[in-house]
């Protein structure tokens, strides 16, 4: 086992820690100044802490003040509600940064302790989103204008609701202006965080090569990884939809900001549809009147989407093609191709990977006025998971059958050679000495004592047959004498001068 250097492992856990939360703060500031949270004097700091809290699984908890015409009505509110992009941005840089510091291969100890430490760094922060999420958000009441106009609800004491009985401008002048008090819980946030960071970095150590190299642990690699794979392809798919939807509407910075927070939790919910997960919601006051079936407690399903918009059919062709996608990627990245293994792999991590997906996505919403509650059942997707995650495996592991690249030819017997072998026997060398009768069945190329010590030699030799190509220093012609052996350093005699005389011979 090799020694822990600590400060690179403390280093290491910094920058893990540090670039996920700025990740996470750059995407849920842009969201909310988007969405025109900060546009009323309301502190887009606390906003951004409160939003980075509820992304990690932290406890946010609001009340609310609504007044018009001076009069101020307070009321209670009820969010459970992750935003999902910036939970996706966080983790995706944090298991990225954290996965760089593992270069060298560590062991198992320094893994486990590298991975402590990013999780006691990650509370420290959770403790600071704590103390900085507590504010106040104004926003005037605006109703959007893809729904119905209703009259302003304007509470009178003694006399009531008298929003109905105003004229159009009159109630355009009067709208309610909300008050929105918010504050993170210390306790739930720290545990919620903790869950986090520990189940980033275990996912992250599952899809990576730094696990064990037990052939199991391939095929599980293979199926965790293509399961990511396909969750982050179905989110970048709902942004280029949103987006497209929202480029001719009259507020696109308002749909763009909706969609750096909770791109994810639409994706995810619809994935979940196109898979046949029911979704069981509930909505009252004016949601509900707008939405029958929520307010009678029905599913909701492709089908009765489609009853008022005939393009949710698109939610089934698209979840079949994002897990074509996971069954194919799984087959070529598994150690083997068997078409059980990768059906059992690919089903078993599918199942969890959905059941865990209806547990982010589950929202509620209780204000005065508003009730909404969307949830889908957890035990029918593991099991919807598991079936559709190992009809996908076993077709990706059909169509890849066969689709193996071939062996690499093995090196050439010598290094200055370049063959292109052509039909037919080969003659021998041009030099008429025929071929080698011990290689009479390969191309010729000359032996190394036959090309000057091992030189290697330039010239190009072509007989018509066989085109050989040796490069470096050309070979000398056979017979040829060898010149003169000087004395290392002699100078040589000048022409017409007589021969050195010889030393005389020592006596006996």
């Amino acid at each position: 086992m090799r020694r822990i250097r600590w400060g690179d492992v403390l280093l290491s856990g910094i920058a893990a820690v540090g670039w996920s939360v700025a990740a996470m703060a750059g995407v849920a500031a842009l969201g909310l100044h988007l969405l025109g949270a900060d546009a009323e004097g309301g502190s887009l700091g606390a906003m951004t802490a409160a939003v980075v809290a509820a992304a990690v699984g932290g406890s946010v908890t609001a009340s609310g003040e609504v007044s018009a015409l001076g009069v101020a009505v307070g009321s209670g509110a009820v969010l459970d509600l992750r935003p999902l992009g910036v939970a996706l941005a966080g983790a995706l840089v944090l298991g990225w940064v954290f996965l760089r510091g593992l270069r060298g291969r560590p062991g198992a100890v320094e893994v486990a302790v590298r991975a402590v430490v990013v999780g006691a760094l990650f509370l420290v922060v959770a403790g600071g989103l704590a103390w900085a999420g507590q504010g106040v958000a104004v926003l005037e009441g605006v109703v959007p204008p893809s729904l119905p106009r209703v009259p302003p609800r304007v509470v009178v004491p003694g006399i009531g609701d008298i929003g109905g009985l105003l004229p159009d401008g009159l109630g355009d002048a009067v709208r309610p202006r909300v008050r929105v008090g918010f504050a993170v819980d210390p306790g739930p946030t720290a545990a919620g965080a903790g869950v986090w960071v520990a189940v980033v970095l275990g996912v992250a150590l599952l899809a990576s090569r730094y696990g064990p190299a037990a052939v199991w642990a391939g095929r599980l690699r293979a199926a965790v990884s293509s399961v990511l794979a396909m969750l982050v392809v179905a989110v970048v798919a709902g942004v280029g939809a949103t987006v497209w939807a929202g480029a001719g509407a009259g507020r696109p910075e308002r749909v763009a900001g909706a969609a750096l927070l909770v791109a994810p939790d639409a994706s995810w919910t619809g994935l979940l549809l196109g898979l046949s997960v029911p979704v069981r919601g509930r909505a009252a006051g004016e949601l509900g009147r707008l939405l029958p079936p929520l307010s009678r407690g029905e599913p909701v399903t492709v089908a009765r989407l489609a009853e008022y918009d005939g393009r949710a059919w698109l939610l089934v062709a698209g979840a079949g093609v994002l897990l074509l996608y996971a069954g194919v990627r799984a087959a070529v990245r598994s150690p083997g191709r068997g078409v059980a293994a990768c059906a059992a792999w690919l089903g078993g991590v599918t199942g969890v990977a959905l059941a865990g997906v209806v547990w982010l996505t589950g929202a509620s919403v209780d204000v005065p006025g508003v009730a909404v509650e969307l949830r889908g059942d957890a035990g029918y997707a593991l099991l919807a998971g598991a079936g559709w995650g190992a009809l996908a495996g076993g077709a990706g592991a059909l169509l890849t059958r066969g689709t193996r690249a071939p062996a690499a030819d093995g090196p050439s017997p010598h290094p200055d050679v370049a063959r292109r072998p052509r039909p037919g026997p080969h003659p021998g060398p041009p030099d008429g000495r025929g071929p080698r009768p011990d290689r009479a069945d390969r191309p010729w190329w000359p032996e190394p004592a036959e090309a000057g010590g091992g030189r290697s030699r330039e010239p190009e030799v072509s007989d018509g047959s066989w085109d050989v190509t040796v490069t470096g220093r050309p070979p000398k012609p056979a017979g040829a004498p060898r010149p003169p052996r000087r004395e290392p350093f002699a100078p040589p005699p000048p022409p017409g001068a007589p021969p050195p005389p010889k030393p005389p011979h020592p006596p006996r």
